[in-house]
């Protein structure tokens, strides 16, 4: 147990605050600060429980998680790493705010990380998780939000994702052979300048699934304002979510999407196929119960992204009654369940102060 340091001003190849290996220590009601070389904290093989903490300000990536060891190419030990990460803020950095890298399992729950140099979130080389990213506030860093590639898998949900700039993926990136799972998840305000300011996926092997999700004031300068989905032998799935208000200098304002399958069922989208392009064949690009028309946010210039009582797209976007410590919005109110449409026959209750 490391309970209530401050550690400041390490200087290491690897890890220049704290450096684990094969070690499962808790590290509670720390500081990670000023940093000169390496990463705030570096896991190698290593199971941590980091809680309460602030990694914050270091030159290089707040944490790093390596999980495999390689020699010359060739895969000597092979251990799934297991780290968990909550209630910490992880800020202010020069690299990525957590990287996690090759057989990598981390559960990351109840965080915020902002203002990193590089991704808020960045998964690569087989971190195959399948522990989800939840409850999380990852805003306003300079490389973009979340990032898996190579071979990774990634599930998100009951987070919020938010004024991230990127050139590709603004707000989630998924590169190809990965998969990316979103649910119950608030995607606003960020920018790529090429393609999918909110979302893009660019997958070989892979495929995307994106439900009940709430993606909107997005912007990409080529296309994919919302979403840029090209994926050759995978599939992209959008369902029960608002993609609405996103913007491109290209084409394309809300969705481009291209590739061998794509399934886009309940959702609420600005200028429904004309804000997508293609035509629908009930095979390779399915596009069905969908609607067009302004899901009525509360105040969405704001920031406010709950929808009024009224709300044509009730059933839709985000259905999170808070995300950690944080809420949907500033007024900390929930959005409509849709377990609470199922059970009734109209609402009788949108949310609550």
């Amino acid at each position: 147990m490391l309970d209530g340091f401050t550690i400041k001003n390490g200087f290491h190849e690897l890890g220049g605050g704290i450096y684990l290996s094969y070690a499962s220590p808790t590290i509670k009601s720390c500081v990670v600060s000023g940093i000169r070389s390496g990463a705030g904290i570096y896991c190698f093989n290593a199971d941590p429980i980091i809680a309460d903490c602030k990694i914050r300000d270091n030159l290089g990536t707040g944490i790093y998680i390596r999980g495999v060891t390689i020699q010359d190419g060739v895969v000597v030990k092979n251990t799934s790493t297991k780290p968990t990460i909550k209630n910490s803020t992880i800020s202010n950095n020069g690299g990525s705010g957590i990287i996690g890298i090759e057989s990598v399992n981390p559960l990351i729950s109840n965080c915020t990380v902002s203002k990193n140099g590089g991704r808020g979130i960045f998964y690569t080389f087989f971190a195959r998780t399948n522990n989800p990213i939840t409850n999380c506030l990852i805003e306003k860093n300079k490389g973009g939000g979340v990032e898996i590639t190579e071979a990774s898998v990634l599930f998100l949900k009951n987070s919020i994702i938010r004024q991230n700039t990127a050139k590709d993926g603004g707000g989630i990136s998924c590169s190809p052979t990965s998969e990316l799972n979103v649910s119950d998840c608030i995607i606003v305000q960020n920018t790529a300048t090429r393609y999918g300011g909110g979302i893009d996926v660019i997958s070989t092997r892979g495929s995307a699934t994106i439900t009940h999700c709430t993606i909107s004031q997005n912007s990409a300068k080529i296309r994919g304002g919302g979403i840029r989905a090209s994926i050759e032998t995978g599939n992209l799935t959008l369902t029960d979510s608002i993609v609405w208000g996103n913007s491109s200098n290209g084409t394309h304002a809300e969705v481009f999407a291209s590739g061998i399958k794509t399934a886009i069922k309940s959702c609420d989208i600005r200028n429904g196929l004309g804000g997508i392009g293609g035509n629908p064949d009930g095979k390779l690009f399915i596009y069905e119960d969908n609607i067009d028309e302004d899901p009525l946010f509360v105040n969405a210039e704001s920031g406010d992204f709950r929808l009024k009582a009224n709300s044509p797209a009730a059933a839709m976007g985000a259905q999170v009654s808070h995300i950690g410590p944080f809420a949907v919005s500033q007024y900390r109110k929930r959005l409509v369940r849709w377990a609470d449409l199922k059970r009734k026959s109209r609402i009788t209750s949108i949310f609550w102060e």
